[in-house]
């Protein structure tokens, strides 16, 4: 629609502006997102998500576990602690192994 106004947006903590040199004023001035577990300050939006994913763990969901795990981890934690762990043939030497070894 040719009648909506131009909205320019920040790349990094997504605030709005009307003018292209709003935008650049905010980003001359060093725009910054900080950690809200520990309010470490970031220049990048992606280094601010790797810092909380990798530092920060919660609790695992499910029921009787409440281990602390970390985003990275998560989905190894659940095949360790909350599936059966099958065994497989080695494709080298065909010794049975821990599917998550290899």
């Amino acid at each position: 629609d040719l009648c909506q106004p131009i909205v320019w947006w920040c790349g990094h903590c997504k605030t709005r502006f009307s003018t292209k040199e709003e935008k650049l004023e905010h980003i001359n001035q060093g725009c910054k997102s900080s950690c809200p577990e520990c309010g470490e300050t970031f220049t990048e939006r992606r280094r601010l998500m790797r810092h909380i994913r990798g530092m920060h763990p919660k609790r695992c969901e499910i029921p009787g576990c409440g281990m602390l795990v970390k985003k990275w981890s998560e989905k190894r934690h659940i095949a360790i602690h909350h599936s059966e762990i099958k065994e497989v043939p080695c494709s080298v030497c065909g010794k049975l192994v821990n599917e998550y070894d290899i």
